[in-house]
């Protein structure tokens, strides 16, 4: 199946008439019928009937008008879109991280960036750990980030900022009112925990320490920040997140730092030698903060 195929097929069933197809497409008319009957054999169906008088489109030719319009729409609009040469060049930037955390690089960096660089193009994944520093090696990204951790063999590390813990609760909460609270606020609530590989390794282990000695009862396992905070909202107990992530809270929830669960630093893992300007000129954005 081919492009010209399908302008047949559609300027056929336009017209219904051979004849005109081929004057709307300056071909013969056998050229129009051979295409016709090419992709009515590739398709293994009867586009349409045919007598002396009158042409139509079969049942299954109507069918398949409605994919030939959208294919053939999509064609014109892929050539179009490179019909004129772009001057602007594109400046690709792929960044990686294990959680929503790693897009807390802060938008201030990246809008010092977009003007230094007028043609980027940031591209943001969220893959588990064990994809990311892989795809790193392999060169599929330019960095990761990431909280600190041990050392990454043959990895540098710029850091970026500290990311603080916490907790998710209703607006209409007892413990709303509070400046911070502490383990101990949290005793008898009902904890709603974020699966680890969406929070962080060292994150998941904050939870799992306000997690020791609760009953199975207390505790409910949600696959993302955007659950947590949605079943918070409607009463099933508190939940948790970095503050470096952004969740629109509305008018119903509140966050509030935890005291003894320390912040903990995050950052760009990236290899040397700096070989991309534009990785080059995003750590040293990073590093004015």
């Amino acid at each position: 199946m081919n492009l010209f195929q399908l302008e047949c097929f559609l300027a056929v069933a336009s017209h219904l008439n051979f004849a005109r197809a081929a004057e709307q497409l300056h071909v013969t008319q056998p050229t129009v019928s051979h295409q016709i009957r090419s992709l009515e054999k590739e398709l293994g169906v009867s586009l349409f009937t045919r007598s002396t008088r009158s042409v139509a489109l079969t049942g299954e030719g109507r069918i398949f008008l409605l994919d030939a319009k959208g294919i053939v729409a999509q064609s014109h609009t892929a050539i179009q879109r490179f019909a004129q040469r772009d001057q602007a060049a594109i400046v690709p930037l792929a960044l990686g991280c294990d959680s929503m955390l790693g897009l807390a690089l802060p938008p201030q960096v990246l809008g010092r960036l977009r003007q230094r660089l007028p043609g980027l193009h940031p591209h943001l994944v969220t893959l588990p750990d064990i994809q990311l520093f892989p795809r790193l090696g392999e060169g599929a990204l330019d960095g990761v980030i990431a909280l600190r951790q041990t050392g990454r063999a043959g990895l540098r590390y710029q850091e970026i900022g500290k990311a603080g813990f916490l907790c998710l609760l209703r607006k209409d909460h007892p413990l709303a009112g509070k400046a911070a609270l502490t383990q101990e606020d949290l005793a008898r609530e009902p904890l709603l925990l974020t699966e680890p590989d969406i929070l962080g390794s060292e994150m998941g282990a904050y939870q799992l320490r306000l997690a020791q000695g609760r009953k199975p009862s207390q505790l409910h396992f949600c696959p993302s920040h955007e659950t947590a905070a949605h079943l918070t909202a409607a009463g099933f107990g508190v939940s948790f997140l970095p503050d470096t992530y952004r969740l629109p809270l509305g008018q119903d929830l509140v966050s509030l730092p935890l005291l003894g669960f320390p912040p903990l630093p995050y950052g760009l893992f990236y290899k040397a030698p700096v070989e991309k300007d534009a990785l080059r000129a995003l750590l040293q954005e990073a590093r004015k903060g």
